[in-house]
C-alpha cells in the first residue's frame, strides 16, 4: 500500500509534472495521466503499493470498440498495470505500461517487471525530449511485427502526441535491426475475414495510419532501418518527413501474400512519388533499396547505419523551434490540397491566417522578433 504521507517527484519531462504530497496527490496526478493517454476512458483502481524502487497501480480499463464495426462487443475490460521506477529521492525516473493480464498479475505479486518489447509488456516506448516525444516500436524480438497489442498501444501514444500542449512534433522510431517487418498475417487475415478491422483506433484515439477518426494536428518525422516491409511503409506515408538508413530495405509485399495493402499504401503512394513508381512496387511486391526510396521521394534523408533516430531528432527539434500554430496550420494547408484540391485549401488561407494573425500571441511575437531582427520566442499560445 502506498503510505499516506508519501512524497513523489514527477519529473517536467512527464505530462504535469511536479511535486506530491500524500496518496491522494499522487492518485490525482495519475488520474490526469491516464486522461491524457486514454481519452478520459473509464477505468478502476485495483490496488495500489510500493516497494524500495517502484510504485505499481494496477487498474481495470474499459475500453470502447469503435461502433461501426460489426460483430464487436460495446466493450472489452483489460488489467493494466503502470509501473513507475523511483530513485532514492523519490523522483520518478520512468514510467511503463504493462497490458498483458498475466504480467499484470505477476507485477501486483512482486515479480521484478520484464523489459519493455518482451512478450508481457509494452511494446511501444513513449520518450520526451524537450517539446519533441519520441515513439519507438519495440518489439525487436519479433523484427517489430505488429500485434494487436501494437496496434492500440501506438494509437494510445499517438493521442498524446496531439493531446499534450508542449509537444510539438513527434519522432517515430524503432528498436533493434528493423524499422517493422509487417505484421502478424495469420491473426490479421482471420480479423478481415470476419468482417473486423483491427486498426481501428479505440473510442477517442488517433489512427497512425490517418485513415481513421480525426486527423492528427503534429507533425511527425519518420526514422527508419533495416527491414521497412508493408504497414511500415504505409506509417512513413502518414508522417511529413521521413528519414532512411543507408541499409533499409523498402517492400509493400502484400500482393505476393494474397491480399493487397489497407494501410494507405493505394491511395498515398501514388501521389507520393508518382503513378508509374508506385505502380513498379504495389503491384510486384518487390524489394527495393533506400537510394531509390531517396530517389522516387518516399524518402527525403538517407544518412549511414545507426544515425537515422538522431537526424530524425535534429529535424524535429528545428520544428519545435517554430511556432506551433504556424507549423499546424501550414501543414493542414497541405494536407487540403492532397486531399481536397487547391480550391479548397485555398479558399482557407486568409481566414486561416486572419484568425492566427488576431488571436495568437505566437504571432505578435514573430512580427516583433522581424521588427527587432531577433529570433523570435514561441510560447504556443
Amino acid at each position: 500500500m502506498l503510505a499516506e504521507d508519501v512524497v513523489l517527484r514527477v519529473p517536467p519531462s512527464m505530462p504535469y509534472g511536479g511535486q506530491f504530497h500524500g496518496r491522494a496527490a499522487f492518485l490525482h496526478w495519475f488520474d490526469r495521466l491516464t486522461q491524457v493517454y486514454f481519452s478520459a476512458l473509464p477505468y478502476e483502481l485495483q490496488s495500489l503499493t510500493q516497494a524500495e524502487d517502484r510504485v505499481t497501480v494496477q487498474v481495470r480499463q474499459t475500453l470502447a470498440s469503435r461502433p461501426q464495426e460489426p460483430g464487436l462487443s460495446a466493450e472489452l475490460t483489460v488489467e493494466q498495470a503502470w509501473v513507475f521506477e523511483l530513485d532514492a529521492g523519490g523522483l520518478i525516473g520512468s514510467a511503463t505500461l504493462y497490458a498483458d493480464t498475466a504480467a499484470v498479475r505477476d507485477l501486483v505479486a512482486g515479480a521484478v517487471p520484464q523489459p519493455a518489447g518482451s512478450a508481457s509488456g509494452s511494446v511501444i516506448s513513449v520518450e520526451r525530449r524537450g517539446h519533441v516525444l519520441l515513439i519507438g516500436l519495440d518489439r525487436a524480438a519479433k523484427r517489430n511485427a505488429f500485434s494487436q497489442q501494437m496496434v492500440h498501444e501506438l494509437s494510445a501514444a499517438y493521442t498524446l502526441l496531439d493531446a499534450d500542449p508542449e509537444i510539438r512534433c513527434g519522432v517515430l522510431h524503432a528498436a533493434g535491426q528493423d524499422f517493422t517487418a509487417g505484421l502478424d498475417l495469420a491473426y490479421f487475415s482471420a480479423r478481415w475475414a470476419a468482417g473486423h478491422n483491427p486498426f481501428a483506433p479505440l473510442h477517442g484515439r488517433l489512427d497512425p495510419w490517418g485513415l481513421l477518426g480525426e486527423p492528427r494536428r503534429t507533425p511527425v518525422v519518420a526514422a527508419a532501418q533495416g527491414r521497412c516491409y508493408t504497414l511500415g511503409i504505409e506509417l512513413l506515408l502518414a508522417t511529413d518527413v521521413r528519414v532512411a538508413a543507408q541499409g533499409t530495405r523498402f517492400a509493400q509485399l502484400e500482393v505476393q501474400r494474397g491480399i493487397y495493402p489497407v494501410g494507405g499504401a493505394t491511395m498515398r503512394l501514388a501521389t507520393e512519388i508518382g503513378y508509374g513508381n508506385a505502380m513498379r512496387w504495389l503491384l510486384t511486391g518487390d524489394e527495393f533499396d533506400a537510394s531509390e526510396a531517396h530517389r522516387v521521394g518516399l524518402v527525403q534523408h538517407i544518412v549511414p547505419d545507426g544515425q537515422q533516430l538522431d537526424v530524425a531528432v535534429a529535424v524535429a527539434e528545428r520544428i519545435a523551434t517554430a511556432n506551433p500554430a504556424g507549423v499546424q496550420l501550414t501543414r493542414a494547408s497541405a494536407l487540403r490540397t492532397l486531399e481536397q484540391g487547391f480550391a479548397a485549401a485555398l479558399a482557407r488561407v486568409v481566414p486561416d491566417l486572419t484568425a492566427q494573425l488576431g488571436t495568437s500571441r505566437d504571432a505578435a511575437e514573430g512580427v516583433a522578433s522581424f521588427r527587432e531582427r531577433r529570433a523570435a520566442a514561441f510560447t504556443g499560445q
